[in-house]
């Protein structure tokens, strides 16, 4: 019986990943040596996302972010799509030199930004993309060089999207992004099988649903183990679909309730094998999947891709934690 539950969660899956984030701007004070590195950088980025070329990044960025912007140029043009953005606004909050040196010797710094970003990716197909628009508090941590200072890492510390879209199901509802629209889930390839909602999402262009929603019946009225059951899947998963990896499964509350949280990565057999580029081995697939049974029903929750400039922003967790906390189960 347990075995026939998990049977069930196992079968609905999705895919996709990368990280980069574009800023430029000004600001009405003058700004600090610091700053006006990251200025540089936000300026001459886009232009290297939309080139492909990031020459000019050059004695700006230290060798970690340098193969940080070159994998996802390699993405976009292994997608065949490029990223457009504008900083609607960018506030530097702080920056400052920190004491002492790196594990290299160099001196150290950071500046701190407050940033509000409309992304828009385009498929060279000229398939339709909406806008998306990102709000960011970013941390950049920079190190003096033999010529100044350089980028050598930023962190994304908040980012939220604006939920304005509403899906109002029978069994579920949920906020998610406006760039977002339902996709036929038979179009996209599932079977709807016996589930009581079956709810796909994706970005215009996007050939992957970002968000798939299934409801199914509990019948026999199942409360499994979830910790129990997150070991089991993590073995039963590299089965059932060669190439997926589970990182981790963990038990979180959201809102009161809680659902057993799935961490997976896919990587296609033919970049496994060494059929693809080198380029195209590190494209690995990182996808979510929240699970959770009540009395009556068991519900599954699926993201992978759900937008491609979400993924450019970097900030891809935080909007399915944005998600997640505007899910009501009915």
């Amino acid at each position: 019986m347990y075995r026939k539950a998990q049977s069930g969660i196992i079968f609905f899956l999705l895919i996709a990943f990368f990280f980069g984030l574009i800023s430029a701007g000004c600001a009405e004070r003058k700004l600090s040596e610091l700053e006006q590195v990251v200025q540089k950088y936000n300026r001459l980025l886009p232009i290297a996302f939309e080139s492909g070329n990031i020459k000019d990044l050059t004695g700006i960025v230290t060798e970690t972010e340098n193969h940080r912007i070159e994998g996802f140029i390699q993405y976009q043009a292994e997608q065949g799509k490029s990223i457009r953005a504008k900083l609607e606004k960018i506030d530097f909050l702080e920056s400052g030199k920190e004491k002492g040196k790196d594990k290299a010797g160099r001196g150290k710094g950071y500046v701190k930004t407050r940033e509000w970003w409309l992304y828009k990716y385009e498929s060279k197909k000229g398939a339709p993309a909406n806008p998306m628009k990102i709000y960011y508090e970013v941390r950049y941590d920079l190190v003096k060089g033999p010529k100044g200072w350089v980028i050598d890492k930023l962190n994304i510390t908040k980012s939220e999207v604006p939920l304005t879209n509403k899906f109002n199901g029978r069994y579920i509802s949920f906020a998610y992004p406006e760039n977002l629209v339902s996709v036929d889930p038979e179009k996209a390839g599932f079977r709807k099988g016996d589930a009581l909602e079956f709810e796909t999402f994706a970005a215009p262009g996007q050939k992957e649903p970002g968000l798939v929603i299934v409801v199914k019946d509990n019948k026999e009225g199942l409360k499994p183990d979830y910790k129990r059951l997150g070991e089991e899947i993590k073995s039963d998963y590299v089965q059932l679909y060669p190439g997926t990896k589970v990182t981790n499964a963990t038990v979180v509350k959201i809102e009161g309730k809680e659902w057993l949280k799935i961490e997976m990565e896919y990587t296609p057999p033919g970049r496994a094998n060494g059929k693809e580029p080198a380029a195209a081995k590190k494209g690995s697939v990182k996808k979510t999947q929240y699970v959770r049974f009540d009395r009556s029903r068991i519900y599954w929750l699926t993201f992978a891709l759900i937008d491609e400039a979400s993924h450019a922003g970097g900030q891809d967790a935080a909007l399915i934690e944005q998600i997640m906390k505007t899910v009501v189960l009915k």
